[in-house]
């Protein structure tokens, strides 16, 4: 299993960071005039002239707080996404360094869905944070010290922007306001649908929906699952596109911690096998299953997951379901006729005993596995042989779904 790194943050002084914003605003005009360059390239459509419009004003959505040390406005965020973007798909010497953080072989993934996807994760890049500039809100403390959320129109911020127009003269409303952090509670979802609305390219829409995984440690399995469906191909995108921002997201010292990335890439793995599973459900009639029981074991693998677990592959956990669940009617003879015709048409060989056990945890009540203790405690874990065992399921899989359709 893959750790990512996690630094340590080194707090600056306050005449660092005064440079810092002077930096920002002495070197914003060229950074502005790449960022218009790429939006022309990207958007160059007649009918997207509005679009081109809006991607422009959302450079000027301010930042502060723990996140987004790159700037106090939006710009710096997606030009450092971009210079990333370019150094992984050009394989400069800049490349690794724009990986760092990652272990191999996540890194090597993320590399070849950015190479691959260079044009499509530029336009998601200038998308992703769009309806930031309808939904900020300006965290600060009330007079009993509780922490309150202020929210602002972008009307309303365009005319504080308009009194104080550099990094610099904005650093110090913030600091006379006592705002501590900005917020844009679900720019995401609202900037997810403001794209497909406009007929963007279906998977920049899916990564513009799930791309805080990094930022939300509290993000539950079901309810990323609600959203939308998540398929293969869209795994290692969703990946990347989060760890872009992530590692374009900096503390005050200018590091970045990518440490949430692994869970991302689990959760959206995860998320993706349980999809799967349901989908065998649907298409094989599995109807001799009492549902109620299929639900929690399905529910179970949710909880697993949002525990921290890796689910294993869709087949695997299947099989682990299927053998923790009551067949209300098979034909069981039958069901161990079918078995051991696959088991000895694979030339495996599997003890009786255990064939009986799987065959017991099906069809007799008193000595089925509860369905919340699927996957834990499943029968197949009788088996020493991984590999044996993993045959087994696919087996068990095939054997039960021919004899409940043959009913």
């Amino acid at each position: 299993m893959e750790i990512i790194a996690k630094k340590e943050m080194i707090p600056l002084s306050e005449s660092e960071l005064k440079s810092r914003a002077t930096q920002e605003q002495d070197s914003r005009p060229e950074r502005l005039e790449r960022l218009r360059g790429y939006i022309s390239t990207l958007f160059p459509e007649k009918e997207q002239q509005n679009l081109r419009e809006q991607v422009e004003e959302s450079f000027n959505v301010p930042q502060w707080g723990k996140y987004h040390n790159e700037g106090l406005l939006m710009d710096t965020h997606l030009a450092l996404i971009i210079e990333r973007i370019e150094a992984i798909a050009a394989g400069s010497e800049n490349a690794d360094k724009a990986l760092e953080g990652l272990k191999p072989a996540i890194a090597v993934r993320i590399k070849n869905a950015i190479t691959s996807n260079r044009e499509m994760i530029l336009r998601y890049t200038l998308l992703h944070d769009l309806e930031k500039r309808a939904t900020i809100g300006l965290n600060k403390k009330n007079e009993k010290g509780k922490r309150v959320t202020e929210n602002m129109s972008w009307e309303e911020w365009q005319k504080i922007l308009a009194q104080y127009p550099d990094p610099s003269s904005l650093r110090t409303y913030f600091q006379e306001q006592k705002i501590e952090s900005i917020g844009y509670h679900d720019h995401g979802e609202k900037g997810a649908a403001l794209s497909e609305n406009i007929g963007i390219d279906a998977r920049i829409v899916k990564a513009i929906r799930f791309h805080e995984l990094g930022f939300n440690a509290d993000a539950k399995t079901k309810t990323l699952r609600s959203r939308e469906p998540i398929e293969s191909d869209d795994i290692d995108f969703i990946v990347a596109v989060n760890f872009l921002d992530q590692s374009s997201s900096l503390r005050e010292d200018g590091t970045s911690d990518v440490s949430m990335i692994l869970r991302v890439e689990r959760l959206i793995e995860n998320i993706r096998t349980i999809q799967a599973i349901e989908i065998l459900h649907k298409e094989q009639d599995l109807s001799g299953y009492d549902a109620e029981d299929v639900k929690k074991a399905i529910d179970n693998l949710e909880k697993r997951s949002d525990d921290g677990e890796r689910l294993t592959n869709a087949n695997e956990e299947r099989a682990s379901i299927l053998a923790a669940n009551k067949l209300k009617n098979v034909d069981s003879e039958k069901l161990k006729s079918k078995l051991q015709a696959l088991i000895s048409a694979k030339n495996l060989t599997v003890e009786n005993d255990i064939i009986q056990a799987i065959l017991d945890s099906i069809t007799d009540p008193e000595r089925r596995i509860q369905p919340e203790k699927a996957g834990s405690k499943s029968i197949f874990s009788k088996v020493q042989d991984k590999k044996l065992a993993a045959a087994i399921k696919t087996i068990f899989v095939e054997a039960v779904s021919e004899a409940i359709i043959q009913q």
